[in-house]
Formats: C-alpha cells, sequence, structure tokens
C-alpha cells in the first residue's frame, strides 16, 4: 500500500497510462515499482530533477483531492547523479515535479510540518489564497501589457474620503494660528505646508541627511538604487535654505493674511457639491463580542450576526463617461513617453485615499468608534523647534493621517502604494512573444512582505516624535492592485530617535552651517574611528527595527474597498488603450 520511486539525471520514467503509472529505474539497480499515489510524472531532461515528497496516504479519492491541492505547499526534494549526495527516498513518498531552482532538501517530517497550514506563517498563508483558477481569471480581464496605464483605476477621491462619516478632515481654510502646533491644519498640497517645508527636516530628507540613502549605508540595508539617487546632497539644499520659523504673530501674519490664502479660500469652496451624497453609513452589530471574533468565527459564533465588510457604502460608480475622460487625459499627459518613476509617483498620489480607507475599515471592525484625523504639517511646536538645542535644525512631519482611539491615543498612519506598472524591458522579461505589439508598460505583481523599508523607519519615528511623547506606535498600510494588502505596526524606539537626533545635529553642524555639500558614504566613511563604528551600529540597528514590526494582519484583494464600474460585468481596466 506504500510508494516507492527513485529517479535519476540520465534515465526517463516509462509509465503505461497516466492512470496507472509504472515508474523503471535502471540506474542504481533500483527495480520497477508500482506506485498507487503518484500525482504526476514527466520525463527527465536536466540535470537536476526537483521532487516533492508528500507523506503516504490512503488512496481514496478525497485524499487524492487533498494530496493534489496542496502540491504547491509541499517541501522539495533534489535527485542527484550522486547518489551519496541525496537521501534514499521512503516508502510512502509521493512523487510531484517540479523545474523551480534552488531546491531545498527536507526530511519527510518537516514536509508534513510545512504542508500542515496551521504550523505556517500568515503571511504565507495569504500568498497561497488565491488558486490558479482565480489568478489566471484575474490577469484575463487585465492585460499584462499597455502604453496608457490607468493611474486613477478604482481609486476613491481625498475629496470624498474626507466625506466619510469616520474621518475628521481638516477645514478648508485656516483663519487664525492660536498656536504654533495650528500650523498642522494646513491641508497638505496648500502653498502653507509648501512653505513650512523650506529649510525643514521633514521626513522626505531624514534618510538622505542620516546618510541612509548613501551606496555603503544603503547597500547594508538593502535600499534599492532607485531610492540611493537622492543622496545626501538632496537634504544638504534643503536645509541650507531659510526656514519659515518665527512668533506667533509672525507666523499668523504670513500664513493666514496673505493674498494667496484668500484664492486658497475661494477655491476651495468650488472644489466638492457639498449636496452630492457620497457614503452611506454601515449600522455596526458589535455586541459584547469583538468584531474580528464576529467575522471570523460564524460557526462557532452563530447566534450572533455578522459583522460588516466596510464602514459605511461607497455610492459614486466610474461611468463610460469618465473612463473617456481617462483615457484622453493619458494621451495627453503622453504617458507612453514619460519614465515609469513618474507613473508610480502619480499612482502613489492618486491611491492614497483607498490605502487610508483601508485601514479605516480595518480598524473600525475592532471598534466602530474609531476615527481617522486628516493632518498637516506637525511638530512645530516641539520645545526642540523652540529652541537653540539643535543649532537651528527644524523637524516636522505630515503622516498620511492620525488613528484616533476612543481613549484618546493616537497611532501615526502611513500608507505606500505599490505601482502594479513597471517599464515593459524591466528586468529584461519581455520579448516578441509575451509582448508582440512593443507596448511601453507590464503589469508587475509583487509579493507582500511582512516589513517596513529601512528607508522609511525614520519617516514613521519622526511622524511619532512630531506627534507628542503619547504617541507611541506608527501604523503602515502596504498595498496593491491585486495581491491585497499588509497593515504593519512600528513602535517607537526613544533610544533610536535619540541616536537619530544625534546625527541629524552632526548633519546641520558638518554641512548645513559650514554651507559644505557632504562627501559621498559621509558617517560612514568618517575619519573618525569611534564615529564611524557608532554610525554602522545605528545603521544595523535601523535595518532590525524594519524587518522586526508587528504583522497586523493581512487584507485580501476582494475585501479592499474601491470605485466598482456603472455597468454591470463590465471591470475597469488597468490598461487605457
Amino acid at each position: 500500500s506504500s510508494t516507492v520511486a527513485f529517479l535519476t539525471p540520465h534515465s526517463t520514467p516509462q509509465r503505461q497510462n497516466k492512470h496507472h503509472p509504472l515508474i523503471e529505474c535502471n540506474h542504481h539497480g533500483v527495480q520497477t515499482v508500482k506506485p498507487k499515489c503518484v500525482t504526476s510524472t514527466t520525463s527527465c531532461r536536466t540535470k537536476t530533477t526537483q521532487l516533492f515528497l508528500i507523506p503516504s496516504q490512503a488512496t481514496t479519492s478525497k485524499n487524492q483531492k487533498q494530496n493534489k491541492s496542496s502540491c504547491a505547499n509541499q517541501t522539495l526534494y533534489t535527485a542527484s547523479s550522486d547518489s551519496s549526495s541525496s537521501r534514499e527516498i521512503e516508502a510512502g513518498d509521493t512523487i510531484v515535479y517540479n523545474r523551480t531552482e534552488n531546491p531545498v532538501r527536507k526530511n519527510d517530517s518537516d514536509s508534513k510540518n510545512t504542508s500542515d497550514s496551521k504550523t505556517r506563517p500568515k503571511y504565507e498563508q495569504h500568498q497561497g489564497q488565491l488558486s490558479k483558477k482565480k489568478r489566471n481569471k484575474s490577469r484575463s480581464n487585465n492585460p499584462s501589457f499597455g502604453n496608457y496605464p490607468n493611474v486613477p483605476w478604482r481609486a476613491i477621491s481625498m475629496a470624498h474620503f474626507r466625506r466619510h462619516p469616520n474621518v475628521l478632515p481638516l477645514p478648508d481654510a485656516v483663519l487664525e494660528l492660536k498656536q504654533l502646533e495650528d500650523v498642522a491644519n494646513f491641508r497638505q498640497g496648500s502653498w502653507q505646508w509648501d512653505a513650512l517645508h523650506v529649510g525643514r527636516c521633514t521626513t522626505s530628507q531624514a534618510a538622505s541627511a542620516l546618510g541612509l540613502l548613501e551606496p555603503h549605508a544603503a547597500r547594508a540595508m538593502g535600499i534599492p538604487k532607485s531610492l540611493q539617487k537622492q543622496g545626501g546632497g538632496s537634504a544638504f539644499y534643503r536645509l541650507r535654505a531659510p526656514a519659515l520659523a518665527g512668533s506667533l504673530d509672525e507666523m499668523n501674519a504670513i500664513l493666514c493674511n496673505h493674498p494667496e490664502e484668500q484664492q486658497e479660500r475661494h477655491k476651495t469652496t468650488h472644489d466638492v457639491d457639498v449636496n452630492e451624497i457620497v457614503w452611506e453609513a454601515t449600522k455596526s452589530r458589535h455586541t459584547n463580542t469583538t468584531a474580528a471574533e464576529t467575522s471570523r468565527s460564524p460557526k462557532k459564533n452563530s447566534n450572533l450576526p455578522r459583522q460588516p465588510k466596510f464602514a459605511a457604502r461607497y455610492l459614486c460608480k466610474t461611468t463610460e463617461e469618465e473612463l473617456s475622460k481617462w483615457k484622453r487625459d493619458a494621451r495627453r499627459k503622453e504617458f507612453n513617453t514619460v519614465p515609469s518613476m513618474r507613473v508610480r509617483m502619480e499612482w502613489g498620489n492618486v491611491q492614497e485615499a483607498t490605502s487610508l480607507l483601508t485601514a479605516l475599515n480595518y480598524f473600525w471592525k475592532q471598534d466602530p468608534r474609531i476615527m481617522i484625523k486628516e493632518v498637516g504639517m506637525c511638530g512645530a511646536g516641539l520645545e526642540m523647534n523652540s529652541t537653540m538645542t539643535n543649532h537651528g535644525l527644524l523637524l516636522g512631519a505630515s503622516p498620511d493621517g492620525v488613528i484616533e482611539y476612543p481613549n484618546r491615543t493616537l497611532e501615526a498612519l502611513e500608507v505606500k502604494n505599490h505601482c502594479p506598472f513597471v517599464s515593459a524591458n524591466f528586468g529584461n522579461k519581455t520579448n516578441s512573444t509575451r509582448n508582440p505589439s512593443r507596448k511601453q508598460y507590464r503589469i508587475r505583481e509583487m509579493p507582500l512582505q511582512p516589513t517596513v523599508p529601512p528607508a522609511y523607519v525614520s519617516q514613521l519615528m519622526i511622524e511619532m516624535l512630531s506627534l507628542g511623547p503619547s504617541c507611541r506606535s506608527a501604523v503602515m498600510v502596504r498595498q496593491t492592485a491585486t495581491n491585497g494588502a499588509v497593515i504593519l505596526r512600528l513602535h517607537r524606539d526613544d533610544a533610536w530617535i535619540d541616536e537619530m537626533m544625534h546625527w541629524l545635529r552632526r548633519f546641520q553642524t558638518d554641512y548645513v552651517i559650514p554651507d559644505q555639500a557632504p562627501p559621498v558614504n559621509f558617517f560612514w566613511q568618517s575619519e573618525d574611528q569611534n564615529d564611524s563604528e557608532r554610525y554602522k551600529k545605528f545603521v544595523l540597528r535601523t535595518k532590525e527595527l524594519g524587518e522586526s514590526v508587528q504583522l497586523v494582519d493581512y487584507i485580501k484583494n476582494g475585501d479592499i474597498q474601491r470605485v466598482v464600474s456603472a455597468t454591470r460585468h463590465q471591470p475597469i481596466p488597468l490598461f487605457l488603450d
């Protein structure tokens, strides 16, 4: 009743028919064996054959179906021509052939453990949730290549997000500043918000000023080369400019009574139709049981009502007229000739509100009283910004949002949207067969990683610092177009923040004040050996923080609230060709 088989690199397995396979091996003197549970057999034409080893199971049709569906999660085994270098296959090992490179060899007990979904990490279970049939269906609805990426694809606008019943938006105009921290009431993207960035070390320049984007430090942390182009020069030219700072009266005179402010007030009153109904609030069905228990265990809690998927129903839909307008705009912007980096930046800006809504819906299930606050530039009222201890260094941060809990505690909220569009020849994976029309872009589906990239650790820490000592953690949402999203939490590390402030002050005193541009690999290749060793420890600690974040949860792609098409059964395409 057991199955035993052995394949050698230069032997071709023979079988009588696909329902009753017969494997003959005439190498190493292995006799013919008649297996009952062989899932599939193929000829071996390469020097190394990779096999899946599956523990013996009963040969019932039910177990065969389970065996077939779990093949992708089994442990790899490599059979080589050198019999001494490979473990003998034991009775009960079912063979599943695979041509994946870099095989891993484990024993049968490890294979059995990895096949059990209960022992697999949560993120691995998520990556295997989409069946091959569903993935193929999703790809058929969206072509893999195109010339005009649909950047506003199913995106909810920020103007509509502000009108969500669980969102606390900023006012259209700020008439007066009662304290310096009130500059956070100017919306992101306003001219006041832009003016506050001049001469100030914000989150966009912190990694540059810390030297984390220099070649040696970036290589040690695994930061991609696309981010290394900024270097220390980016922060140097920002910080050497005179900053907008002064007394409360001076800030009021500049930011609230400026002629551009009058134009801004007139503009914001005509942007949105205030009478348009955008959201329909969902009635919470919470009981003494939490929302997570209600939604994830419906069988165990059969007497409890099922928790709604979203906090509010979005009433707007994409019409044919809007889709036609997007096509005209894409051709007008000549997306087929612009660099892919510009497309990625526009995607991140347009899809920001959709990712914020993902966080809102998730935390609303935990507590329907949760609120998302809109904020501008935070940290202007920090004590360190009002003293001379920083040698003129001013800090500031603009989180994408702030999560406000019923007990008044705060969490910084940052979202990162992974753009699905890359250049068609990215990675040299395009060819005439897959891309016969020579399109400019292709879809790249990235697997989600439950880590915070090291380049963004300083951003989250400065956001927590700018929100005050009561903010003890930050939430990051990494969202994709087709693979769902992941929610992470980075806890505040005051020791790391103190070390970060040390190196930011050093950047200010060593380069900004003397008006001398920093050299390549500054700090890392410091003339002082003690400084160099201290900085390298800081870099390694930064990498550790990014890899040790708390995995809150994975969000399935179907659980992300997006705009739907007004035409039923007609999906919105990712390309506008």
